[in-house]
């Protein structure tokens, strides 16, 4: 069976949760910088032809995470990149692509 929404809405915000720290600062150690792009590689597997799971990205403002930490040009913004490249037929997906316009991502 399909995982429930209240286990989809807590595996996306505990990837949010260690990705943001380094919205502004660089990762200390290598530890620190595997587990970052590690965390960014499994959001955007997870994200990737899920929309509850890219809703529940959406929904935790995740995108508007992402452009901060390109912005502060932090390793977690090149690595989060491949989470702004929304592509699927889904309305989900436009509101994200929407999302990353209204956030001054372009």
């Amino acid at each position: 069976p399909p995982p429930s929404t209240s286990s989809t809405m807590n595996g996306i915000e505990i990837l949010i949760q260690v990705i943001a720290p380094y919205r502004k600062k660089q990762p200390e150690t290598d530890l620190d910088t595997e587990l970052l792009e590690n965390a960014c590689i499994a959001m955007s597997s997870c994200i990737s032809f899920s929309v509850p799971n890219m809703t529940a990205f959406l929904d935790a403002q995740g995108v508007e995470l992402i452009i901060r930490c390109v912005k502060e040009r932090v390793h977690a913004g090149g690595c989060g990149l491949k989470l702004l490249d929304f592509f699927d037929e889904d309305q989900v997906y436009k509101q994200g692509a929407e999302r990353v316009v209204t956030a001054s991502g372009l």
